[in-house]
């Protein structure tokens, strides 16, 4: 087991980051530092709020400050979040392409509810 709460993924060359899903398979929470970062799969199906923390890149330097408010409580939710999501989405090929699925098929729900109102 990961002895890291937390690991900081920041911005590749493009706004994702391989690093991402590393520090998930790992147990740590991923502390992401990238402007216009987008998540994938919809919020909907798996909030980032619940497993991530965003930091905006002008604001590295708070970094000690905003991950010293999470609570224990929340951090081990946190942890237990993002190995969860990990294991379902990331870990291999057809749990990535189960993500989309379940991305596509909470789109196509969503869109139906909407037009039904």
């Amino acid at each position: 087991a990961s002895m890291s709460l937390f690991a900081a993924v920041p911005r590749g060359d493009n706004l994702f980051s391989y690093r991402f899903s590393e520090v998930m398979g790992c147990g740590a929470i991923p502390v992401v530092y990238a402007d216009g970062w987008v998540f994938p799969y919809r919020k909907e199906l798996v909030d980032p709020e619940t497993y991530a923390v965003v930091i905006p890149e002008a604001e590295v330097n708070s970094t000690v400050e905003v991950l010293a408010k999470i609570s224990p409580e929340k951090r081990s939710h946190m942890r237990r979040k993002a190995l969860e999501v990990y294991e379902q989405y990331f870990e291999d090929a057809a749990g990535t392409l189960q993500g989309v699925i379940d991305s596509l098929e909470l789109s196509h729900t969503l869109r139906v509810k909407r037009n039904a109102t």
